[in-house]
Parts: C-alpha cells; structure tokens; sequence
C-alpha cells in the first residue's frame, strides 16, 4: 500500500510557542527584572523576525498589496458628501503602490524557472508521482507567464506615462490586453492552486495520523508529516480560503463576477493579509509526497 512520507517531523516551533508563556511564569517567579528581560529578548526576536519578512520581495510585496486594497475599501466606502479631493487622495495610493509593487515582481519568472527545475529534477518513486508532478509544473508555468506579462506591463505604463498626456489609442489597447492576459494566468494558476489544495487536505484528512498506547506515533500510519497534523491541516485550509479570495477578485477584474469595489477591498486585505502570515517566520513546506 502506498503511503506518505515527508522529513522527520518537528517540533521548534511548537515548543517556541509553548515556552513563552511558560518563561514568562517563570521569569517572574524569579524576580521582576526578569520580566523585563524575557520581554525585551522576546521583542528583539520578534524584530528580527519582521527583518527576514522584509527581505523577501514576496513578503514586501503582500504588505503593500494590503495597503493598497486598505485604500480602495476606503475609497469605495466613502459618503456621497464627502470632498472630491479625498476620494482623489485615495485613488493616487492605489495607483502609486499598484506600481511600486510592480519593483518587486521584476524578473520574478526566473524564480519560477528555478521552481520548475526543482520539480523536474527531484526524483520520482513512483510512476503516480511522476505524473503528479504536471500540476505544480502548470502551476509555475502559469505564474511564470505572469510575471512575465506583468514586467512588459510594467514597461508599458512608464513609455505611456513618457508621453506627457498625449494618448495613443494603439498604445492604451495594448496596455488592456496585457492586463487581461496577466489576470487569466494569474486566473489558472490560483485555479490550479486551489485543486492541489485541496487534494493535500484530502490526503491529510484520509489519512490522519494516530497515536500509540504510549502517546507515541504509531508506526502503522500511512502519512508522516514535517510538523504536527493539526498544523498542516489549518495551513492549507487557510490558504484554499486565500484562494478563493482571489479567485472572486480575479473573476471581477476579467468581468466574469460583478462585484462591488468594497467588497474587492475587504477580500484583496484579507488575501493579503493572508500572504503576509504565509511569510512570516520560519518557512514552512508542508509538500506530502507518495512512495512504496
């Protein structure tokens, strides 16, 4: 029978977890300056965290991504007699971060290349896994096309801004096409997402690991995950939530929903958000894998 297998499982995190409030009970058992220490060791290492989150053009690029649909929920929940100017205001930090953004996705294909490399390259076990390697292949190859079109339309935008107002026809056509050919391969790589998705939440969920008489893993189960079961379970299930945030806004920009401008700022903050606590903190790699 076929079962799961990723690396020996661990457990850093979680006793990092634990440990805090258990040090801090202990901290101030022993004397109130200890307090302060633990927490001052605590906020250095939380700034060090937010540290390695900023170095990551991925991670840059969700905050600002959630600044800028903050604004367009702001823009779009504003009263009828509120002053033009603000709604302006608004607008100009959409279009500002929207391009700001751009910066961080320049040649971020290559990164999706490497990806596909990696994925191609990793030895197969089995003839099934050989074949379940299309997916996140298509997956790639659909994110790579759009961040390809992404950089030619982030060239696009500074030669027609070059133009001082002078509009070319030809040129703003163009400029549409491109944006529609990004939101469909954005559009299936978020589809494909969401089907691998949710078949690791069908493999975790059929085969749940048990425990043994002793509260140790029993040896007779078919799946092996890199960190605890309930951990791997809650991250994919929030990132098929994320998903399927942005499905809806993909499908409102390709004019398949009709949605309302708020409710793409609720739903864009969230999947930000979302993308952002992805990011922080230490990596996780939950990939599950099959093998005799």
């Amino acid at each position: 029978m076929a079962t799961i297998s990723t690396a020996d499982p661990s457990t850093k995190k979680r006793q990092r977890r634990r440990s805090f409030s258990q040090n801090l009970v202990d901290a101030a058992s022993d004397h109130p300056l200890s307090v302060l220490s633990f927490l001052s060791l605590w906020f250095d290492q939380q700034i060090v965290t937010l540290r390695k989150f900023l170095r990551k053009s991925s991670a840059r690029d969700k905050l600002l991504a959630t600044i800028q649909y903050m604004y367009q929920y702001k823009r779009a929940m504003l009263s009828e007699d509120a002053p033009p100017s603000v709604g302006l205001v608004f607008t100009a930090f959409e279009d500002n971060i929207s391009d700001a953004r751009k910066g961080f996705r320049l040649f971020k294909w290559i990164d999706e290349y490497g990806k596909i490399r990696k994925i191609v390259l990793a030895p197969s076990r089995t003839l099934t896994q050989a074949y379940w390697k299309v997916v996140p292949i298509l997956m790639r190859l659909c994110a790579c096309g759009y961040y390809l079109v992404d950089n030619a339309l982030w060239v696009a935008t500074i030669t027609q801004g070059a133009r001082y107002g002078k509009r070319n026809k030809k040129a703003d056509q163009y400029m549409k096409d491109l944006k529609r050919f990004k939101n469909n391969f954005s559009l299936w790589r978020t589809i494909i997402a969401l089907g691998w998705g949710a078949r690791l939440v069908g493999i975790l969920a059929w085969y749940r690991p048990t425990k043994g008489k002793e509260g140790i893993d029993n040896p007779d189960n078919q799946i092996i995950t890199t960190r605890p079961w309930h951990e791997c379970m809650l991250f994919h299930t929030i990132l098929q939530f994320r998903g399927m945030m942005n499905f809806l806004i993909l499908a409102k920009h390709l004019n398949l929903y009709k949605m309302s401008d708020s409710w793409v700022g609720r739903l864009g903050f969230m999947a930000s958000f979302l993308g952002m606590w992805k990011h922080w903190g230490v990596k996780m790699d939950y990939f599950v894998e099959f093998k005799k």
